[in-house]
């Protein structure tokens, strides 16, 4: 529950004026908000984890499932001579176990945040609370799974023999860029997901075609890396820079992680700030 600005003694001012006409005041609610959400989150990331696997046979190993079937269907196709995959620097399975695993992350923070605001529909309706602890619960969701899915990479690199470099060292930076991507595509969606459930829907798909057309399975270097597509492609870099970091396949490309991590910074700001100005238009939506 939101802290009553009163007992701390400070006087909250609702205005009907456009909060775009102050700027600055809009900015400092906004850091004052996602400060006061932190405990918030927690609550929220602990109880979206909890129903998520509760009455499952199978409860968290779900975190793993999709993508190792995922990783085991490339396997079973390039065995079979339907794709090449391209020269790959170590054993095959491993390089398509890691990348679906990192792919899995992005995707789940993907999805995260709308379906985090809809399980909190009546809580959103009844509830003054900063909405940001909904994005911190969905960060801190996608990061829990992202633990367990970066556990199973150890027994790989063991049965496949391989030894990690220095280069591991960037992993959690590499991740954290995969799931602050994610939130970012999620929570520009979110608005629009609120209104029409077909956004819901659809997500899975688009995930889909996305990852196909993402180097999961397959190095960029297949596709002679000049593809239009590609360009677009923000994951792909993350991506590749990630398990690159895990097998030493390759030199970390510094300049295109940067670059799409400071285009990932922007967009979040973007999106943070799309959701604090539908909020009130959302929660009407969800009352009706």
């Amino acid at each position: 529950m939101r802290p009553d600005p009163a007992a701390r003694g400070e006087t909250r001012i609702y205005s009907p004026a456009p909060a775009l006409r102050n700027p600055g005041l809009l900015l400092r609610d906004m850091a004052s908000d996602a400060r006061l959400s932190i405990g918030l989150a927690w609550q929220l990331a602990a109880r979206d984890l909890k129903s998520q696997y509760r009455h499952s046979l199978f409860g968290y190993l779900w975190a793993l499932l999709p993508p190792l079937l995922v990783a085991g269907s490339f396997m079973v196709l390039r065995a079979g001579g339907v794709f090449s995959g391209g020269a790959i620097p170590v054993a095959y399975g491993a390089y398509v176990i890691i990348g679906a695993l990192l792919w899995q992350i992005f995707a789940d923070a993907v999805v995260t945040p709308l379906r985090l605001v809809t399980a909190s529909r009546e809580m959103l309706v009844r509830v003054n609370f900063p909405r940001e602890a909904i994005v911190l619960a969905g960060i801190l969701t996608t990061f829990f799974g992202a633990l367990v899915r970066l556990a199973v990479i150890v027994p790989v690199l063991l049965f496949y023999q391989i030894a990690p470099t220095l280069q591991i060292g960037f992993l959690p930076c590499g991740v954290l860029s995969l799931i602050l991507a994610g939130t970012c595509v999620g929570l520009l969606a979110t608005p629009i997901g609120v209104l029409y459930r077909d956004i819901e829907k659809v997500l899975p798909s688009v995930l889909m075609l996305w990852m196909l057309l993402t180097p999961v399975a397959y190095p960029i270097a297949t596709l002679g890396g000049e593809t239009a597509w590609l360009a677009f492609n923000f994951v792909a870099p993350l991506l590749e820079a990630s398990r690159s970091s895990i097998i030493g396949s390759a030199p970390i490309p510094w300049a295109a992680v940067a670059a799409v991590d400071g285009g990932v910074l922007l967009a979040l700001l973007a999106g943070w700030l799309l959701l604090r100005l539908a909020a009130p238009h959302l929660v009407a939506r969800l009352g009706i």
